[in-house]
């Protein structure tokens, strides 16, 4: 009886902690996209990317892949966020999503991405160029 009781206690005490974790990660998101207009892919990509002669594909599979690896709405992301700075935040809810990422990457772009490139590459648009320069280059 003690024991079912003691797992029932952990459960609960791991519900509210991943709800608590779950709320400060949304202020987080929301503090670094507040005031921003959400976008459409479609805008998004002939807003930022389209003029510089980047396949719309390459950024859709970069916002999707963003979305799906940090479990965020990616709505309001723009070319210059930061995740060295204004989304570092994150890494600190699964210190090996940036590994998952390259490897979706690599997998969905058929590239390779070194270390020192993926250390390297900080910006949405960085992504994006690294991604483009490697595909043309095949």
């Amino acid at each position: 009886m003690k024991a079912m009781l003691l797992v029932v206690f952990v459960v609960v005490l791991l519900f509210f902690w991943v709800g608590a974790e779950t709320s400060r990660r949304n202020k987080q998101i929301e503090k670094a996209f507040s005031g921003r207009e959400s976008l459409t892919i479609e805008q998004f990509y002939s807003r930022y990317f389209q003029d510089k002669g980047i396949p719309f594909s390459i950024v859709a599979g970069v916002v999707k892949t963003l979305e799906e690896q940090l479990n965020a709405d990616m709505s309001r992301i723009r070319p210059d966020d930061d995740f060295s700075k204004i989304l570092e935040f994150f890494w600190a809810y699964d210190d090996m999503a940036d590994v998952a990422i390259v490897v979706e990457f690599e997998k969905l772009f058929d590239i390779v991405i070194s270390n020192d490139e993926a250390e390297s590459t900080h910006t949405i648009a960085d992504i994006v160029n690294l991604i483009h320069f490697k595909r043309e280059a095949r």
